[in-house]
């Protein structure tokens, strides 16, 4: 929607005011993901009087907020959102807390830190290595591919070809200077650490894409695909025993961090990534007789997926997506409250 096709859209609303203040003053498009919510919303804004609203933003400051108050907020939050709603019996320990904050609000500080200690460049040299022999079996494959016409295959090499593969860090790290940090004062942090992250965002809005920006943190143990920027990433956390090792043996490497390379760059040509082209547009580059060779021999997965009962009478769904992606591993990002959450795009993750 332009503008003026915001405020038709919801009248109700101080649209210029809201925008200014969001740091959006001059910004003349815009995405509206939700547009039931946002127009009811719309109109209790219109109907329900300002110290209602007062006290309806008070009360979600304070809640959002309650890990970083005195421990009467946050016994109270945990009893209610963990405990009673989700049947946690107890609190993570503080420090944990603790990390997962520091890494939501000055993660590349600590992964430039964690990169020194643990990623030497030594791994970098062999990850380049690895990740090049990968591709240029995967190259080979698609060459020696039976199903698959000219046109289509030579599309897929260039997808292949222009992929993008970041490994351990990214090449410039988020300037924090501007950030202040009270040692004293761990409310305000919290505070000035989500306003940091929000302007740092909204900075980048009228400018081309930056593609040495990262969706994942140095020392998370993870990896992934993004479709939009054709680019595998794989964070110095992951580049560790027993997934990579650059005194092992090669053999012990391509088993592991291997089989996960190999993973990353799939996701390029699954059932969603075989719907981007090689800039990363959602563009269809298939020739309608590849395409219909390819679905016919995901059905047949979906199939041999349908069969499988870990549990007696209780079948996997094979076209889930939950059935054609690996789990995620268990040392992705805790998520942080909102009033300090950080927005990274993380595409497919291992």
């Amino acid at each position: 929607m332009t503008r003026a096709q915001l405020k038709s859209f919801a009248p109700q609303l101080d649209w210029d005011a809201f925008l200014a203040a969001q740091g959006l003053g001059a910004q003349q498009g815009f995405i509206v993901q939700e547009k039931s919510a946002i127009a009811e919303e719309a109109k209790l804004v219109a109907s329900q009087p300002v110290e209602l609203w007062k006290d309806y933003v008070a009360f979600h400051f304070v809640s959002n907020a309650a890990n970083f108050l005195p421990k009467a907020f946050e016994d109270a939050y945990f009893n209610f959102y963990a405990k009673t709603l989700r049947g946690q019996a107890v609190q993570r320990d503080r420090w944990k807390r603790g990390v997962s904050f520091v890494n939501g609000a000055l993660g590349e500080a600590v992964g430039q830190i964690y990169v020194e200690r643990h990623y030497p460049p030594e791994s970098d040299r062999q990850m380049g290595e690895l990740i090049a022999n990968v591709r240029a079996a995967l190259k080979e494959k698609i060459d020696n591919n039976g199903w698959m016409d000219a046109a289509t295959k030579a599309e897929a090499q260039a997808k292949l070809a222009s992929f993008d593969p970041r490994t351990g860090h990214p090449v410039k790290y988020i300037n924090y200077t501007n950030l202040k940090v009270d040692r004293g004062d761990l409310l305000g942090n919290v505070i000035r650490s989500g306003k940091f992250e929000e302007e740092r965002q909204v900075a980048m809005l009228p400018k081309p894409v930056d593609r040495t920006l990262w969706g994942m943190l140095p020392q998370t143990n993870n990896a992934y695909y993004d479709p939009s920027t054709n680019q595998i990433t794989f964070p110095a956390a992951i580049l560790q025993p027993p997934y990579f090792d650059p005194n092992a043996d090669p053999a012990a490497n391509y088993g592991s961090i291997g089989a996960t390379i190999g993973h990353e760059i799939g996701h390029g040509f699954d059932d969603q990534g075989r719907l981007y082209d090689a800039t990363g547009l959602l563009r269809d580059w298939w020739t309608p007789a590849s395409a219909k060779a390819y679905e016919t021999r995901t059905a047949a997965l979906v199939k041999q997926y349908n069969q499988y009962e870990p549990l007696p009478g209780m079948r996997i769904k094979g076209s889930s997506p939950l059935a054609r992606t690996s789990a995620i591993s268990a040392g992705s990002k805790s998520p942080m409250p909102p009033i300090a959450a950080t927005s990274r795009n993380m595409g497919n993750r291992r």
